[in-house]
């Protein structure tokens, strides 16, 4: 008792990888493949990562600071993926068995301020979540839950 396995992490942290198999522009997405209209939109700024940061102890400048994010490449200070992977599951809040497991791929990072669309689509057997940029359509995040 107080010894069983309740939770599994592998994170890969600063991966590099490229955005394209080809390494060439992606083709612009075919008028008929509009994607569905999202669960909600959700507006994520500064702030609310502030108080994610100080609430989860990670405190790393790239998401704190617009002049430590552009130290590592970025424009602007980006959001938390674990802020990202814990608030999609808000989506399905209620609806996750007991017995689950979430698997989660990290797309775009979240320039801050943002807006960005939540899908959750029920299938058989469990979840697949998205949290998507609400213009071009590419994943900031990915996710399964079985």
């Amino acid at each position: 008792m107080g010894r069983e396995l309740v939770w599994r992490q592998v994170a890969t942290l600063l991966h590099q990888q490229k955005t394209s198999l080809s390494g060439g522009p992606k083709p612009e997405p075919k008028p008929d493949e509009v994607p569905p209209p999202p669960l909600k939109s959700l507006r994520v700024d500064q702030k609310t990562i502030t108080r994610y940061a100080a609430a989860s102890g990670d405190r790393n400048p790239i998401h704190t600071s617009a002049l430590g994010a552009k130290a590592f490449g970025f424009p602007r200070s980006i959001a938390h993926g674990m802020w990202s992977a814990a608030t999609i599951l808000g989506s399905v809040e209620g609806r996750i068995p007991e017995s689950t497991t979430y698997n989660v791929k990290f797309g775009k990072p979240i320039l801050l301020p943002s807006t960005v669309n939540v899908y959750a689509d029920k299938v058989d057997g469990g979840w697949d979540l998205a949290m998507r940029h609400p213009e071009k359509g590419y994943p900031h995040l990915t996710a399964t839950l079985r």
